[in-house]
């Protein structure tokens, strides 16, 4: 699905995939060879270990200081996708866990829209212009759903609704504030 979409909407999605562990991997070898296919994908891989398992594979995984290299693909990853955090170590600071977990994740970004030639679209913030951003995200989503074959009417009641209650629920809790 990932790789359908990198093709697709190259300029416009990236993915997260969150692995909550409490084990040690039996197939390090496959994985290694997957994260190396993956680093050319949008994608960013935030591990965390919980539990007291020995996580040192993870550590590898992590590739701070050693790129993988697939043996399979003969080649080494492309860029650092993946961040190991053990939950252990920071679970008493959820401010602090939430540093760790998401720290890489904008350099990887970068590192992806830097290795496919992708400009940042700056029109969609140029002066801070919120609407226009978000009807280009509708427009995107729209036409992502037409595309799987569902009709235009249906897909813009469906949205209209979902802003009409959002908009609708704002103003209540706003109301109760004052």
């Amino acid at each position: 699905m990932i790789e359908y979409e990198s093709v697709k909407m190259q300029q416009s999605k990236y993915y997260i995939l969150l692995l909550l562990t409490d084990g040690i991997i039996d197939d390090m070898q496959e994985t290694i060879d997957e994260i190396v296919r993956a680093s050319a994908l949008p994608l960013s891989i935030i591990i965390i270990g919980v539990g007291t398992a020995d996580f040192s594979s993870m550590e590898v995984l992590d590739a701070d200081d050693e790129p993988l290299y697939s043996k399979k693909l003969k080649k080494k990853m492309e860029r650092d996708i993946v961040q190991f955090v053990p939950f252990a170590e920071y679970k008493h600071d959820p401010v602090r866990l939430a540093k760790e977990t998401l720290e890489e994740v904008p350099r990887q970004l970068l590192s992806y829209m830097k290795s496919k030639n992708i400009p940042p679209i700056r029109e969609k913030l140029q002066n801070n212009n919120a609407a226009s951003f978000f009807d280009w995200e509708r427009e995107q989503f729209s036409d992502l759903l037409r595309g799987k074959g569902h009709p235009r009417a249906q897909i813009d009641a469906t949205i209209n609704a979902g802003i009409a209650e959002a908009t609708e629920s704002l103003f209540q809790v706003r109301s109760s504030q004052v």
